[in-house]
């Protein structure tokens, strides 16, 4: 009755295996096909490699979270508005201030035409005519380029803002923008570098998990071998072997998931430092120039 009970029991099992592996399946389908429905591609897809141990974090947390600040984009975009807040708040601030302008022209002109030449010793208004020259265009650019009549202007422009309550609202205004700009910038600072703590710090619990489930493996199969040879000798059943196997299977299980829980989790620290390309080497500027 209990071999039949366990028979029963790895039965159930394994048609709940089957079925999750038919689903993990059609996922993974859906991610390399472009069908409606990828499960009607009819190709079946098999692992041709284990999972390895991905290579463990280089340096401490506090380079991860040093690195994460300088690269991440949601920091630079931060940045880049903060810099743009600050002009902001510069720009509203000059428009508060006096303004002094200095201004300086010259002139260079020419005139041409008949002149007139009258006597004005004996009163403005009727003055005689005492000579009379006569011109045209050609006096005209002989004046311009012979320089004969020169203008210079040189002055200042002083302003002073009195009761500039458009431009005093501006500038508070901007203040307000460019300290929330900074209180957004330490928030998203402050969250990335909790998410790059913790992702390293399931980095190092699964690295133990794993070293752990290794250790597992090696006393279960060693205890396997034992019961082979005790069954030899004649000292022992076919249900302690059967046991040993199915402890040793339930072990490489487990080490198996660990593994990819490690692998996970420095999927998780690579995301959240933002080295996700570079760790698969994967240069921006290199992807798009086919398409450039």
């Amino acid at each position: 009755m209990q071999a039949e009970a366990e028979v029963a029991a790895r039965e159930q099992q394994v048609v709940a295996a089957r079925y999750n592996r038919m689903i993990i399946e059609e996922q993974l389908k859906k991610l390399i096909s472009s069908r409606p429905d990828p499960g009607t591609v009819p190709a079946t897809i098999v692992p041709v490699s284990k999972p390895g141990t991905p290579p463990a974090p280089v340096g401490e947390v506090s380079e991860a979270i040093r690195r994460a600040m300088e690269i991440r984009p949601e920091v630079r975009q931060l940045l880049s508005d903060l810099e743009n807040r600050k002009i902001q708040v510069d720009y509203t601030r000059n428009q508060l201030r006096p303004v002094l302008d200095f201004v300086a022209s010259y002139s260079q002109n020419g005139l041409g035409g008949d002149r007139i030449v009258r006597d004005y010793s004996q009163g403005f208004i009727g003055a005689p005519i005492v000579g009379y020259f006569p011109g045209g265009f050609v006096d005209t650019l002989d004046s311009l380029f012979s320089r004969k009549y020169l203008g210079y202007n040189l002055g200042f422009n002083f302003r002073v803002p009195i009761g500039n309550d458009d431009a005093r609202a501006g500038n508070a205004q901007a203040q307000i923008d460019y300290r929330q700009a900074q209180e957004r910038l330490a928030a998203t600072r402050q969250r990335i570098a909790l998410e790059v703590r913790q992702a390293y710090r399931r980095v190092e619990l699964y690295q133990a998990s794993v070293a752990a489930a290794e250790v597992t493996v090696r006393s279960m199969r060693e205890r396997l071998q034992g019961e082979q040879e005790k069954y030899a000798l004649g000292t022992t059943t076919t249900r302690a072997v059967f046991e040993a196997q199915r402890d040793l299977q339930a072990a490489v299980n487990s080490r198996l998931q660990a593994q990819i829980n490690l692998i996970k989790a420095r999927i998780s620290l690579d995301l959240a430092v933002g080295d996700t390309l570079a760790a698969h080497g994967i240069e921006v500027e290199e992807a798009l120039r086919p398409l450039r």
